[in-house]
């Protein structure tokens, strides 16, 4: 899984450099003020004239994979009068802007250039595709700069600040959705299906969730209410008014130290991109509709009432749906800590046989710990914890997983572990990737991930949603239950031989080697206090068990063969 990771990452900034944009002056989509089309794919259109030198920037909807650039010209010519070009068989002559008053915004120069995402076009504007996320920007080439490319001026630039341009008069802003297909993420059950998507301003993120119920209808509040009892990064505040209840805030929790909240002064919200008539504890919504809470301070008015109030608003702010959580802990459920200090970190494993999740807790005094280093540190302390690993080509990678509950062992069922550091893929191998203060790690087996997302065909982001069960101090799990059995292990780690010495023994006492998969390699009675050895030589490296019981008590400590 390592490996895995590793060319994953390194192709991941392989082709961010491939694609990066040069100093070609860009903006983001949650700057558009002005969409055209409609669909679930977004370009960025925008000319930098030369009279004066104003760059203006339209943004561009659609469903197929991709379009040509000069069928976006054309749609956006045909919704924006404003707007026009003239050219033929893929070669410019000239772009117009012309608002209903002012200058007229047209070329200066005898030709245009247009770029792809900060690199010159390969192609004409009638055979030019283009896809989502793509930025394109025509310009007056009198007012471009060049960066020379084996002696040629091959890629123009404009530093012209982009300027999104406004709707033309009376032109609504359609609120940005978001199709049920794209939701990750689904809260209840029933055969009726709601999206619901909160645009926040600190910073301009839209995040959608799915809500499934069985009912004809269902309240808004109550939707909401079950979306924070099942999603723990989201919650709301709320409180009673004279109209019914009213929303004060709402946040979600991206990390540690990162939770988005309002920016503005009060919510709006709309239902099916349409502002709601009644407060979310009256208002009901019914299947197929799309309800979407705005951070007032970035929405874009279409209409206001009498009162001078807003009537119509709308975000257009890309929809992106929130991923399935990771199951997590709260630090303050953990029972077992190992380790000392004031800096604390939860680890936590998944595993797939059966489908059970535990959690450790682990204190250190440093600004930061290794990953390997905590595990090392939690199989020295609990008998029943170990793992495996090698060292590869691009450092240690970890094979397996163990616990010892009892007579089974927990057990890789899958075929890699993959893991995550607050809920997101670690970026580096455990023997490489440094925690701190508050951090949660969550090793999982594969075979019972959740896959969020993908890249190049490899999971790019896996959550386990087994609920997690923090483990108890070794001695209260059936392994050390007693007191009159004393025995200590040495050497330890053996290479040859190892001694057990037994004190408080009595009738029926036996000492057990096991492997970490429980299986019994080796039995004797030892019924009376004394030295026993037990010949190790021929076992393979790595971690055993050594158990020593009887009618009344057992004990077991962990025994590493070099």
């Amino acid at each position: 899984m390592l490996k895995k990771l590793i060319i994953f990452c390194f192709s991941l900034a392989f082709a961010a450099g491939l694609f990066a944009q040069s100093g070609d002056a860009t903006i983001s989509a949650s700057q558009i003020r002005y969409w055209i089309g409609s669909g679930s794919n977004e370009v960025i259109f925008a000319v930098n004239f030369g009279s004066p030198d104003t760059c203006l920037a339209w943004g561009y909807r659609f469903n197929a994979d991709s379009i040509t650039v000069e069928e976006m010209m054309d749609s956006i010519a045909a919704n924006d009068s404003r707007f026009s070009y003239s050219g033929s068989t893929g070669v410019l002559n000239n772009i117009t802007f012309t608002p209903v008053s002012g200058t007229t915004f047209t070329s200066q120069n005898n030709f245009w250039m247009y770029n792809v995402n900060g690199s010159l076009a390969n192609w004409g504007y009638n055979q030019q595709y283009v896809l989502d996320g793509d930025f394109v920007k025509w310009g007056d080439a009198d007012v471009a700069t060049y960066t020379e490319t084996s002696g040629w001026p091959w890629v123009y630039e404009w530093s012209q600040t982009v300027t999104p341009v406004d709707p033309p008069a009376g032109a609504a802003i359609p609120d940005a959705t978001i199709d049920p297909a794209q939701i990750k993420y689904w809260v209840g059950n029933g055969n009726n299906e709601v999206v619901f998507a909160v645009n926040w301003a600190n910073p301009d993120t839209c995040l959608a969730w799915g809500y499934r119920f069985s009912a004809d209808s269902v309240l808004v509040s109550d939707m909401m209410n079950d979306i924070q009892a099942a999603d723990y990064r989201f919650s709301f505040d709320s409180s009673m008014g004279s109209w019914g209840p009213m929303l004060n805030d709402i946040y979600y929790v991206k990390g540690p130290a990162d939770t988005l909240k309002l920016s503005g002064m009060w919510w709006s919200y709309n239902v099916n991109g349409h502002m709601a008539q009644l407060g979310f504890g009256s208002q009901y919504v019914k299947d197929g509709d799309f309800v979407k809470w705005g951070d007032e301070s970035i929405q874009i008015v279409n209409d206001t009432n009498s009162y001078g109030y807003p009537s119509d608003v709308a975000w257009t702010t890309t929809v992106t749906p929130v991923y399935v959580p990771d199951a997590k802990i709260d630090a303050s459920d953990i029972v077992y800590w190992v380790g000392t200090g004031s800096n604390e970190v939860v680890f936590a494993v998944n595993w797939a046989n059966p489908d059970t999740c535990l959690a450790w807790g682990y204190r250190f005094s440093t600004d930061s710990v290794l990953v390997s280093d905590m595990m090392n540190d939690i199989q020295a302390a609990d008998p029943r914890f170990s793992f495996d690993s090698l060292m590869g080509s691009y450092g240690p990678y970890l094979i397996d997983i163990y616990f010892l509950a009892g007579a089974d062992t927990l057990k890789l069922a899958g075929n890699y572990w993959t893991y995550n550091v607050n809920g997101d893929m670690a970026q580096l191998g455990f023997g490489e990737q440094y925690v701190k203060n508050g951090d949660f790690v969550k090793f999982g087996d594969e075979s019972v991930g959740f896959a969020n997302d993908s890249a190049w065909g490899y999971p790019s982001n896996v959550v386990w949603t087994t609920r997690i069960t923090p483990v108890s101090a070794p001695q209260q799990q059936g392994l050390a239950t007693a007191d009159a059995i004393d025995f200590n292990v040495y050497p330890n780690p053996a290479t040859t031989q190892a001694t057990i010495a037994v004190e408080g023994t009595g009738k029926g006492t036996q000492i057990v080697l096991l492997d970490v998969c429980g299986k019994e390699l080796y039995r004797t009675d030892a019924e009376n206090d004394g030295n026993y050895t037990v010949n190790v030589s021929a076992l393979p490296k790595g971690v055993y068990f050594v158990s020593v019981r009887n009618n009344d008590s057992a004990k077991t400590t962990k025994l590493i063969v070099k």
